[in-house]
């Protein structure tokens, strides 16, 4: 597996690091630490000494692969020290690398603030076409907090963060919750009045949407109990609205990290749509992975509708 770490020096960077604990690598994985010196930051100083600044970042870098290599020794590293803009920086590595995966700290800036400072890691989430995971002051080496909160729908892109969580190899203290979310009945009719008659479909509509999405919870629980024993995974269907439930479901475990998978709206879609995903990145007070796919939209809409047709299959009389 490659990991793409990026730093800064900052304690969020090194939460980024100190993550990686919850997971297990060894030999064939591979690190690698990168840190951007970033030109916006020095275009206005009168004064800039280049050389002293790529001996702290060197030094920053060298206590990163320092941890790692105390974390997982038999795992491979490199650091990299990249010069230009920090978002431009990091896709361009991330294209020639080819990641399984980016790892990044978050400042935890909310709301006014983010939008006057910016979020380089929000920034890479909505831009790289590569899973990422934005590490959060509360996350799974934290003291109670060693949940994994997994929600999934009968997506393509949500089997491929299920498949994420599987293929993972997780520290023996990692528990696993899977949730999906059903509409409530109100989210089904768009009116303020609703006749009697009316209401009974809407009832026998969100029956059966229940039934379907318990389908996919039982599956993705069998999976994951197969994988690390029914002691270590438990499973809750949800009622009402995607990213208000999660959100309010990852307080209350509480979990260390949310694994969501992502459709890969473009930007149009998703100022139009909104983006799930980037709510509970946005939101979360954990950690947040997201999963990506790197495949051509056909074939994730042909892959959608093969499986659209097996469930179509499991529920005919």
């Amino acid at each position: 597996m490659r990991v793409l770490i990026a730093i800064d020096g900052s304690d969020c960077s090194k939460r980024a690091i100190d993550s990686m604990a919850s997971m297990e690598f060894g030999e064939g994985d591979e690190f690698r630490v990168v840190s951007v010196l970033d030109l916006f930051e020095y275009v206005p100083s009168y004064y800039y000494d280049e050389s002293d600044t790529l001996r702290e970042v060197k030094k920053v870098l060298d206590e990163a692969s320092s941890r790692l290599k105390e974390l997982f020794p038999e795992a491979s590293r490199m650091t990299t020290i990249l010069k230009g803009f920090i978002k431009q920086s990091l896709l361009e590595i991330c294209d020639q690398w080819k990641p399984d995966l980016i790892v990044m700290g978050s400042h935890g800036r909310k709301g006014f603030k983010k939008l006057i400072l910016g979020s380089i890691s929000n920034s890479i989430l909505l831009s790289s076409p590569y899973p990422v995971l934005i590490v959060k002051e509360k996350n799974l080496t934290n003291e109670g907090h060693n949940k994994v909160l997994i929600a999934i729908d009968d997506s393509y892109h949500s089997k491929m963060a299920l498949e994420r969580v599987l293929n993972t190899n997780w520290s023996k203290e990692i528990q696993f919750h899977v949730v999906s979310v059903a509409a409530s009945i109100s989210d089904l009719y768009c009116f303020d009045i609703v006749s009697e008659s009316a209401l009974e479909q809407f009832r026998e509509v969100r029956k059966q949407l229940e039934s379907e999405v318990q389908q996919v919870i039982d599956a993705a629980r069998e999976k994951l109990v197969s994988r690390f024993g029914a002691d270590r995974v438990t499973a809750e269907l949800l009622c009402g609205s995607l990213p208000d439930e999660i959100l309010k479901v990852s307080r209350n475990l509480p979990a260390g990290l949310i694994v969501v998978g992502s459709h890969g709206k473009n930007f149009m879609d998703r100022l139009i749509i909104g983006s799930v995903s980037y709510a509970i990145a946005s939101q979360a007070d954990c950690s947040v992975a997201v999963e990506k796919v790197c495949q051509p939209t056909e074939a994730l809409e042909e892959l959608e509708g093969e499986a659209r047709a097996e469930k179509g299959k499991a529920i005919v009389p």
